[in-house]
């Protein structure tokens, strides 16, 4: 494991002790009266983004502001995403991130062959229509009419069609009986 933190240290052009700092800088940048504002407007009824939207934009503004290259920019992203998960040992590290101090997630109980738990599930619609070409980002955001074309819809003949069907799995208990199932959970900030 050390060997490839290293390595990522190295492919975003970082030391341990820069990526500390960043990640107060970011700290910082988070829970600036401007950020927050920001959150506040993404998160409104009817914005064209969210949260993490700003979150990745104030990201890459801390990195383009320690000087970090364009060519770094993706494994530095990932490294100030993933330094609490990588570097578990490190007391101080722990520390600096607001949403690494106060994130209530906790490691789940389930093992390999228990059953799943019996959990509601809740058919969704999806509307798809086809991306012109070179659509952006800002088509697919929350609100927007617009779905992936890779979307399956309720209507198509793919697998996932008979998630709307009235016969739906009510709970996962129910839809995943006698089959292998993996239940995966999980946030990326």
């Amino acid at each position: 494991m050390r060997r490839e933190r290293q390595d990522a240290l190295t492919a975003a052009g970082l030391t341990l002790d820069e990526l500390k700092a960043l990640l107060r800088d970011e700290e910082a940048a988070r829970l600036s009266e401007v950020t927050q504002a920001a959150y506040a407007v993404a998160e409104a009824a009817g914005s064209e983004s969210d949260w993490l939207e700003v979150t990745s934009e104030l990201q890459e503004s801390v990195l383009k502001a320690a000087g970090v290259a364009p060519e770094q920019m993706g494994p530095a992203l990932w490294l100030l995403r993933s330094a609490a998960q990588l570097w578990p040992e490190d007391v101080e590290l722990q520390k600096i991130s607001c949403w690494v101090r106060h994130n209530r997630a906790a490691a789940g109980t389930l093992c390999v062959g228990d059953a799943p738990p019996d959990l509601p599930l809740h058919p969704m619609a999806v509307a798809v229509e086809e991306e012109p070409a070179g659509a952006s980002r800002a088509t697919r955001r929350r609100g927007s009419a617009r779905a992936p074309a890779s979307v399956a819809s309720p209507t198509s003949s793919s697998s996932l069609a008979s998630l709307s069907s009235p016969a739906l799995a009510s709970s996962v208990r129910r839809l995943c009986s006698a089959k292998p199932t993996l239940l995966v959970a999980g946030s990326f900030t």
